[in-house]
C-alpha cells in the first residue's frame, strides 16, 4: 500500500479518478483493481476526451463529498508530480481564503522552454 504511506509523509491523500465505460470487461477489472487498491475515485460519467471539463468538475463535487480538505488538486496523467513541493507549497500561508494554484491558459500553447510561466 504504497499510496497509504506516501499519504502519511505528505499528509496528502492521492487518487486516481475514472469514468466509466461500457465496455463490461474492463468495468469489472476496474472495480476489482478499485476493491484491491483503494486508491481510486470512480466517477458516474462516461470516460471519453471530449467529456473532460465534466470529469474535472464530477472530480471536484465528489472530493469536496469524500474529503474534509483545505485544498483539492487535480494533475493530469501526464505530468511528472512532486508530493513532497506540493505538500511545501500548500503549507504556505496564503493572503486569501481561496486560492488558485496553476494554469488558466486560453489560446496557443506554448512550446519555447524559455518561456516561463506566471506563479502567484
Amino acid at each position: 500500500m504504497m499510496a497509504h504511506s506516501l499519504e502519511e509523509a505528505t499528509g496528502l491523500a492521492f487518487r486516481f479518478v475514472i469514468g466509466r465505460t461500457n465496455d463490461q470487461s474492463k468495468m469489472s477489472q476496474l472495480r476489482r483493481e478499485v476493491a484491491e487498491y483503494d486508491d481510486f475515485i470512480l466517477l458516474d460519467i462516461e470516460e471519453e476526451y471530449s467529456k473532460l471539463p465534466y470529469k474535472t468538475l464530477a472530480f471536484f463535487k465528489a472530493a469536496n463529498a469524500l474529503f474534509d480538505s483545505e485544498f483539492y488538486v487535480k494533475a493530469d496523467d501526464d505530468i511528472y508530480l512532486r508530493p513532497d513541493r506540493l505538500s511545501l507549497l500548500l503549507a504556505k500561508e496564503r493572503p486569501h481564503s481561496q486560492t488558485y494554484l496553476g494554469c488558466l491558459k486560453k489560446g496557443p500553447v506554448f512550446t519555447d522552454p524559455r518561456l516561463k510561466w506566471l506563479v502567484l
